[in-house]
């Protein structure tokens, strides 16, 4: 049971001469006798049992210690033949690594015993309590493993349907190790879980089904998902209080060396921030999918910024993502970064930039989980609460533009999709006052529709279902 941790362990492994044991904890003794060695390994914190572990070969070890502060923690590997040079290197690499984390999160919590790495068999790694297994050697795979050392091995998830407070979190972190060790590979990393994430347009990061091993251990949902969830509550929350969330969540009495479930880490977020999260984490974690935004603005000759910011979801578990939004205006010489408070699609904010802008970057530090989102500026054009309204939106086989006003009784149109690349050209009639433009030569996606009045060009975003 996730909630019933063996206080202490010891394991004695009788193993022929010539082979080495690892496991939990610290090694007592070695005891040889008639061509065998037996091993005795005594581990004396609190340890859920899927983490127990000895492994047996004929290793290479290597040692070092970890001076972090007062403490001096020793760091031990077993490595195979093939590569020693790879395994002695990693083993320094998760040095800096539990630096940075105990810097962050708190001392590594098992400093009176050690860290180690086994190389073993399998694919991946397994985060055995001071004893990880590794399938090979890897930054990544070193970052994640040793981050697990404090989220699911100090704090373990109380639920199979929480198994994102493990793998989310030691997602996220060995993130934060390119962000705070090896920020060339921050933006990348990044990119790369969004896009997974995104590839396709359903899933929570509760797990809705522990009886199958693939939805438990979902690369995409638990892992991906579940690290990106952290990003944006790191982004909603601010950086002083997401990190001392972490710490309070680690070394709250109730959870250090036991478990934990969900709402016990929201309750120390919320606690830490002075924010109700109840909203964001019915539409994040409970819910499904993820948003795509349509932004559209311009800028009159006074500097005065006029935004309309739309958005349309993935799944219908969610009708809507709320959200602070990042956009950068900028031009060679000077950019802003504003942060519009998204309520409701097609919300219109004004905003006074201190220079003319030729470009904005949307969410351009990758802040937001979001699939193909669009951006357009409206060149000599106000973007206006009472520009015609396209719907619906999203749309299937039609979609219509009203006007207020009537424009021209013939319209050129065009659709673009999210690259520019042009989809159709036509002219259109309107009928009491709206254009009707059909789509059934559209695939599913987001796409553009420009019109061609007397008045000026106007771009309206829509998806097509």
């Amino acid at each position: 049971d996730l909630n019933d941790k063996i206080d202490s362990i010891d394991l004695y492994i009788t193993t022929p001469e010539g082979y080495r044991a690892g496991s939990n904890g610290l090694l007592v003794s070695e005891v040889m006798g008639n061509g065998h060695v037996t091993y005795h390994w005594r581990h004396r914190y609190p340890i859920a049992t899927y983490l127990i572990s000895m492994a047996v070969a004929d290793y290479l070890v290597f040692t070092h210690d970890i001076v972090i502060g007062t403490d001096t923690i020793p760091m031990l590997t077993y490595s195979w033949h093939d590569d020693p040079g790879m395994a002695e290197l990693n083993g320094y690499d998760a040095g800096e690594q539990m630096t940075l984390y105990s810097e962050l999160f708190g001392l590594y919590p098992f400093a009176e015993e050690k860290y180690g790495h086994a190389q073993f068999g399998w694919g991946g790694g397994m985060e055995h309590q001071t004893m990880t297994s590794m399938g090979g050697w890897s930054y990544e795979l070193s970052a994640h493993e040793l981050a697990h050392q404090w989220f699911g091995d100090k704090v373990t998830c109380g639920s199979w349907q929480d198994i994102w407070l493990n793998e989310g979190f030691a997602t996220y972190l060995s993130g934060l190790c390119y962000e705070y060790l090896e920020p060339e590979y921050w933006m990348p990393f990044k990119r790369g879980r969004r896009d997974f994430v995104v590839s396709q347009p359903d899933g929570s990061v509760r797990c809705t089904d522990t009886t199958q091993i693939a939805r438990l251990f979902s690369g995409r949902l638990s892992y991906a998902k579940g690290a990106y969830v952290l990003h944006m509550l790191r982004w909603v929350t601010g950086d002083s209080a997401f990190f001392a969330a972490c710490r309070n969540y680690l070394s709250d009495p109730e959870l250090a060396h036991r478990s934990a479930l969900t709402p016990q880490w929201v309750a120390h977020l919320e606690a830490a921030s002075g924010l109700d999260l109840t909203e964001f984490m019915n539409d994040w974690y409970i819910g499904e999918g993820h948003p795509q935004y349509q932004m559209t603005w311009s800028q009159n000759s006074s500097g005065l910024a006029v935004i309309e910011l739309g958005q349309t979801t993935s799944h219908p578990s969610v009708d809507f993502f709320e959200m602070p939004v990042p956009v950068r205006f900028k031009n060679a010489e000077q950019d802003t970064t504003v942060v519009l408070d998204h309520t409701f699609s097609g919300q219109i904010f004004t905003v006074q930039l201190p220079f003319q802008a030729d470009s904005a970057l949307f969410d351009p530090d990758l802040w937001l989980l979001h699939g193909q989102s669009l951006v357009v500026g409206m060149e000599g054009r106000d973007v206006r609460s009472d520009r015609p309204v396209i719907f619906p939106n999203p749309a299937r086989n039609m979609v219509h533009v009203q006007w207020t006003t009537l424009p021209d009784e013939h319209l050129t149109y065009f659709i673009t999709d999210a690259t520019g690349r042009l989809m159709r050209r036509d002219v259109g009639a309107l009928r009491n006052s709206s254009l009707d433009v059909p789509l059934e030569d559209l695939a599913p996606g987001a796409y553009w529709l420009v019109v061609n009045t007397e008045g000026g060009r106007l771009t309206l975003p829509f998806v097509k279902e």
